[in-house]
């Protein structure tokens, strides 16, 4: 038992919060899990920069209450910084609008306070692995908001002509837009989740994007999913 945990990847985790009692909860939720670790759950939001400077997590959760500018500039000094930490932004209230300003800013994850305890810990681990976690209303929100505002995006400027998808890459980038976890993309097209990873693996070696929502906007942006003429 002892070597199985030091051989496995601790993930270090910041939770910056007013609410006693939900930090307390936190606490609670992540203390059995093994690969989850929390260094840093004692913090108020504005004591999130100098907490990641010092402790460099490798996620940071951020509440949010009603101050969207503050946790915006929180989200772009820390980005600025060119850390390695992700942050995924803890909400109680829905708002679309505040959503899309945060992925720009960085924001990793956007997850519900009052989510399942399960959830919280997939989000967790989702985001670490490089995922976005978004529900599918605001994953939709986002693609609208950049595509509208970001029509000229060519990742690494490759186009689709020369990177051609198979029609099951295709099948699985449109799942991908319409923000399917590689779970229910398994359970959708009845295929193993790591067939599901290699798919997406070789997808995002083709059109040389590096994450989910790239892909997303790739794909929106050459036309990927047009019938062939």
């Amino acid at each position: 038992m002892e070597s199985q945990l030091e051989s496995t990847s601790v993930v270090l985790i910041a939770l910056a919060d007013r609410d006693t009692h939900y930090r307390d909860q936190v606490a609670a939720i992540l203390r059995p899990e093994e690969d989850l670790r929390l260094i840093g759950g004692d913090l108020f939001p504005e004591d999130a920069f100098a907490a990641v400077e010092q402790e460099r997590p490798d996620i940071l959760l951020l509440s949010v209450m009603d101050d969207h500018a503050g946790a915006i500039a929180t989200l772009d000094r820390l980005h600025s910084a060119k850390g390695n930490t992700k942050i995924i932004l803890l909400v109680l209230l829905e708002s679309q609008e505040f959503f899309v300003r945060a992925v720009r800013a960085g924001c990793r994850g956007i997850l519900h306070k009052d989510s399942p305890h399960d959830v919280l810990v997939k989000c967790i681990r989702k985001v670490n692995e490089g995922e976005l976690w978004l529900d599918r209303a605001t994953t939709a929100q986002v693609l609208r908001q950049f595509t509208d505002e970001q029509p000229a995006l060519r990742p690494k400027d490759r186009d689709s002509k020369t990177t051609p998808l198979s029609p099951r890459e295709r099948e699985i980038v449109g799942l991908v837009i319409q923000g399917f976890k590689n779970k229910e993309l398994a359970e959708k097209l009845v295929i193993s989740e790591q067939t599901v990873k290699n798919h997406m693996h070789n997808i995002f070696d083709k059109l040389g994007v590096s994450d989910r929502l790239e892909l997303a906007l790739y794909a929106i942006h050459n036309r990927l999913l047009d019938p062939p003429a």
